[in-house]
């Protein structure tokens, strides 16, 4: 909300008649220093009686905890692209952004933020909605695909496609959420089965070899590797975070989101990715903040 009041006092550009502002906006990583949060804006007016979307710009921002807001690149280039991407991740030195589109399925898209430019990389299968992780280094990616009998894999490669290796393929369900260890060494990823509260696994990327950590959603490495956050599957307890070590001993509440705005913003629950800043000393999270 702060980042939306701060956008609409700057923004300059003439509205259409009777259009209506809608913005996305995806936060993407902590700077080193855990002084400022990296995140996707994309802009658009939609006039609603004519059903018409004008895109209005596209940008990485800077938020640093003093509430200073910094353009680190904008522009009009692949604003409705990115307005539907499923699956949205910066490289750690922040030089590219790959993001997927359930309008362009199979394909992973690449902009060096640089230079503005699009490569594409073909995929062997369709990948899953928030399915893309950065090695800490920016020199791997880690995905989440659904092969063509419906089997979920969890694999690794360059960011340009080679070099893939897959590390799981299960029988069924789903597999979403990938997340690199500060080490490089494991991910942590969301297993669904149906009929069974998502399991929270972590892989080792040498070996393949797998442990439920938690049973919820969007898991967050601690910085030290040794724990990790993540949010419970109960929905009754949506509003909690919580943090347990990678043997699945010490289950505790970390943070639980304010009562008092429960009645604000309905649901009241966190239903995206956490970020927990590099210092341990602020967590960012999703909140799906309309009925």
């Amino acid at each position: 909300c702060q980042s939306h009041d701060t956008r609409e006092q700057e923004q300059d550009v003439a509205r259409p008649a009777g259009s209506v502002r809608r913005s996305r906006v995806v936060p993407l990583q902590w700077s080193n220093d855990s002084a400022r949060l990296v995140f996707l804006r994309i802009d658009q007016f939609a006039v609603e009686d004519v059903g018409r979307v004008a895109c209005d710009s596209t940008g990485i921002y800077e938020r640093s905890t003093d509430g200073r807001l910094t353009a680190r690149s904008t522009g009009t280039q692949f604003c409705n692209s990115l307005w539907h991407a499923d699956a949205v991740a910066l490289s750690p030195d922040a030089q590219h952004l790959l993001y997927t589109t359930g309008f362009e399925p199979g394909r992973l898209i690449s902009l060096d933020l640089t230079k503005m430019s699009r490569v594409d990389v073909s995929l062997k299968f369709a990948p899953r909605g928030n399915a893309i992780a950065w090695s800490p280094r920016s020199a791997r990616i880690v995905t989440t695909l659904d092969c063509a009998n419906g089997a979920p894999t969890l694999q690794v490669s360059n960011p340009d496609g080679g070099a893939r290796r897959v590390l799981v393929t299960w029988k069924s369900g789903t597999a979403t959420a990938p997340t690199w260890s500060p080490d490089g060494r494991k991910v942590l990823v969301v297993r669904d089965s149906a009929g069974a509260a998502p399991e929270i696994r972590v892989v080792d990327t040498s070996t393949g070899m797998q442990q439920v950590v938690a049973h919820g959603i969007a898991p967050a490495w601690a910085p030290d590797g040794e724990s990790i956050a993540y949010v419970p599957a109960d929905t009754s307890r949506r509003r909690e975070i919580h943090r347990v070590a990678l043997d699945g001993r010490n289950d505790r509440v970390l943070r639980r989101l304010p009562d008092h705005l429960a009645g604000v913003f309905k649901p009241w629950q966190i239903t995206g990715p956490v970020l927990w800043s590099p210092l341990e000393d602020v967590l960012v999270v999703t909140v799906n903040a309309s009925a």
